[in-house]
């Protein structure tokens, strides 16, 4: 993921969370909103080969799931 930071930027951008060139620093991350989420993860989805949007969104669930189950539902995360 090291070389997908304007992606994960992007991404989290689109969800108004706090980052540093596409890392969470924040140990409190806020639950996205779903819509916000499955919106940002389209945008990435028509932009970013489909196996790096799916390795990270698989890792942010996988960090914390509580956070980011909304992405386990997402087609995105399955690729």
């Amino acid at each position: 993921l090291e070389t997908q930071r304007p992606m994960m930027a992007e991404f989290l951008d689109a969800l108004g969370i706090a980052h540093e060139d596409g890392l969470i620093n924040d140990e409190t991350v806020p639950k996205p909103d779903p819509e916000k989420a499955r919106e940002a993860a389209g945008a990435l989805a028509a932009k970013y080969p489909a196996e790096d949007v799916s390795l990270y969104f698989s890792t942010l669930v996988s960090q914390d799931p509580e956070t980011w189950d909304v992405l386990t539902e997402l087609p995105q995360t399955l690729a």
